[in-house]
Formats: C-alpha cells, structure tokens, sequence
C-alpha cells in the first residue's frame, strides 16, 4: 500500500518535469485483501483524458517565426537549424488533431479499462453510467475506455452521455463567477518570477540557437515557451529525434528541474491547495464530491449499477483530489521553496491519472467498505480506520457531508446556481 504520508524533495527516475503532460505510467502494486468475505460490487470512477496532441497552435506558431526569421538573417546556429526543423515536422505532425486523444493515450484508456475488469470482473453486469465533459478528447477518452470493457461485459447495460458547455460537475472551473476572477488575477506569477528572478536560466539557453542574442524580452521567452511545447508534445514524436532527447540536450538537468518547478507553483496555486488563505480552487468541486457520495447511495440502495464512471480533465481531477483532502493532495503552502516537497503535479494528473471508490459488501454484515485508488494504487482516506485501506461508507459519508456543511452553498439555487454563484454571499 502507497505510505501517503511520506513527502521528499527529491525527483524519481522518471521525466518528472513534463508535469501534468506526464503520459500514465501504470506500476503494479500489491493489493490489501478485503477483510474475509468481503467482496467488490460498485466503482464510483474520475478519470482525465489520455494523452493528447498540442492544445494551441500558438507558441508553436511563436517558435518557429522566430527561429525562421532569424534563418533569413544566418542568424542561427546548427542548434537553431536543428531545432527549427524539428519543430517545423511537430507543426506538421499536430497539424488538425490539436487537442485531440493520440494513439498513445488510447491505448492508456484501454489498458486502464482493461486492468480495472481483470480486478474486480465481479462489479460488472449490471448497469454501468459514463459520462464526459463535453470536450471531444474526454469523449474520446470514454468511448474507448468503454468500448474496452464491451469486450467482457454486456454493452446493453451501458447508459452514455456527455455534458453540454454548462457542467457544473466535470467543468465548474468554466463556470464559477469569482474563480475566473481568481484566475484572471495571476496573483502568483509576479510573485513566482521574482522568486526565481536570481537563478533565471532562459537567457542562457536561447543563446544557444542564435549566433546574435536577440532583444532581452524574446531571449528571455523563447527558452520557457520552448519547454514547454518540448514538454506537450512528448510521447508524439518518435526516436531518434523525440521531445526528451531535444530537452535533455538544450537544458541541463537543473535547467529542467527550474521550468518544472515554475510550472508545479502555477497549478498549485491556480487549480490546487493553493496558499492558506485561499480554498475556492479546491471548493468549487464541491457538487462533484456530493454526486460522488449520492450515486454511491443510489448503487448501494438499488443494487442495479456497477460503476458511475466519468471522463474530463486535469482541473477537474486536481481540486477534486484536494478536497478529499488526501494528505499528499491537499497540503496548503505560502512559501513557494515549499510547494515542490508537498505537492507535485506529475504524481496528481499525470495523462489518464484517475480516482476510484471501489465498494464492498458482505453477504451477512450490514457495513459497506470502500477502499480508494488513486491511479491504481491503493491509498488512504484522509481518517483513522480500523482495518486500512479499507473504510466503512458510513464514516467516508459522514467525513465528506461534514466538509461539505462547511461550504457556502446556497442550497435553494440550482447545482448549476450553486457552482456559478458560489460562494454565497453572507449577509
């Protein structure tokens, strides 16, 4: 069982900086047995997209201008030459898929799907519900997440659809009135670059593409913007000129951890914990969390459904993980030096990282556990329980109905109201 509670500052053997476009990497770990005669029948799911192509032709389109500009002037060097074909096959090869799922991530949804029968085979065969944002990658992401699982289990029992524009559950970041506020302030990138002002690497590594430094502002841009598309289009390219070999040959290893570390601060602050005086990034998943606990009770209840299973994105699944306020997930933060010891983005929402309640029930014991996997891995909730991972669902609903009577929800509204408006005004 993952020890969540242990916290380094160190960075594993693995592309960490690529952050939140980290593909899913799936580790094997060892299951704890439910207590005897306990067996699964309900898995209440949240998963992100698989990996996708570029969002945004934009700093691409940036990059290149700016290199073949400076190829007409023999202002580049055999660095610059490389790099501005190299980008120049990546505009070719994202060129009207922006967005959208790729092989790979495909093939990461299966693999989930595929893994989360092979598991708990006993869960299915009755009524199964997925639902996606209306973004057409999450939509991509569901269908081939479950048309893996028709492969083993009936597809007349599917109920599919996907949320229009206005979605409080899977999208209430859109929506929420005084989060896009929040987000419009970018309170934490002046105070991030005045942090990190010192040790600024970006000059540096641009130089390395043009024979003549070009004006301060675009020498100090070009090198993040370069990162950062370096970073999105990993898993795409192919060897021996992939995204990894390029970054580890521009930017050293401090280089990397510096971008990676600027990056982590930004969803920290903009989608996650954030600092201690603030909660509405985490908040605002607060109708997520009460769909969560209320189709739970309608698959205990009824007996008729096997799984809630949903598909968006990373921010929805980065508030959501702190407002279960698991430790590693939720720890809150004022001093920027700290946030990459407490929180790091590539562990949260890496590609297809997921959050399932898996249920379990006994033939002769009223009490129903629930154990927590947080991409496949078994952790704790966020209380003591007796008999760990495990956890009675009267105590889980309780902890989470007791979070959520903290909250200024206006309860006559709409759960659409209730997202757009919150928090509600005390008079």
């Amino acid at each position: 069982m993952v020890n969540i509670l242990s916290i380094s500052c160190t960075t594993p053997n693995l592309p960490y900086y690529l952050g939140t476009k980290l593909p899913y990497l799936y580790k094997k770990g060892k299951q704890t047995p439910p207590p005897f005669g306990y067996e699964p029948f309900y898995i209440n799911y949240l998963g992100r997209h698989g990996s996708r192509y570029l969002e945004s032709t934009d700093k691409l389109a940036y990059l290149i201008e700016i290199l073949k500009t400076n190829q007409f002037g023999n202002n580049l060097t055999d660095a610059g030459i490389f790099l501005l074909n190299f980008l120049q096959q990546q505009e070719i090869l994202q060129r009207n898929k922006y967005g959208g799922l790729t092989p790979a991530g495909q093939e990461t949804m299966k693999a989930i799907a595929r893994r989360m029968y092979q598991e708990y085979p006993g869960v299915f065969g009755r009524k199964v519900y997925a639902e996606s944002s209306y973004v057409q990658r999450a939509i991509d992401s569901m269908f081939t997440f479950i048309n893996e699982l028709f492969n083993y289990t009936p597809d007349k029992n599917f109920i599919i659809s996907s949320n229009g524009e206005i979605d409080p559950l899977l999208r209430f970041f859109d929506l929420n009135i005084d989060y896009k506020k929040y987000l419009n302030s970018n309170w934490w990138v002046p105070v991030t670059q005045q942090h990190f002002k010192c040790c600024d690497p970006s000059f540096k590594i641009s130089q390395q593409f043009f024979i003549a430094p070009l004006d301060e502002v675009t020498m100090d841009y070009f090198a993040p913007n370069l990162f950062d598309i370096l970073t999105e289009v990993y898993g795409i390219t192919t060897p021996p000129n992939s995204a990894i070999d390029v970054l580890q040959t521009y930017y050293s290893d401090k280089e990397l951890r510096h971008y990676w570390e600027i990056n982590n601060i930004d969803a920290f602050y903009s989608k996650g914990p954030s600092r201690e005086d603030i909660n509405l990034p985490t908040d605002i998943s607060f109708a997520l969390l009460k769909n969560f606990i209320e189709t739970s009770e309608n698959a205990i209840t009824t007996g008729q459904v096997s799984a809630n299973l949903r598909f968006a994105h990373a921010e929805t699944i980065i508030p959501f993980a702190s407002l279960l306020h698991l430790p590693c997930w939720s720890k809150q933060t004022n001093q920027l030096s700290r946030v990459a010891c407490i929180w790091k983005d590539y562990e949260i929402a890496p590609m297809a990282a997921n959050i399932a309640w898996i249920f379990y029930k006994h033939p002769s014991n009223s009490d129903i556990l629930v154990k927590i996997m947080y991409n496949e891995q078994e952790i704790c909730f966020p209380f003591k329980v007796a008999c760990p991972p495990y956890a009675r669902w009267q105590d889980i609903r309780n902890y989470y109905y007791s979070i959520l009577s903290l909250l200024p929800i206006d309860e006559s509204l709409t759960v659409v109201d209730q997202v757009t408006y919150y928090p509600k005004t005390i008079c």
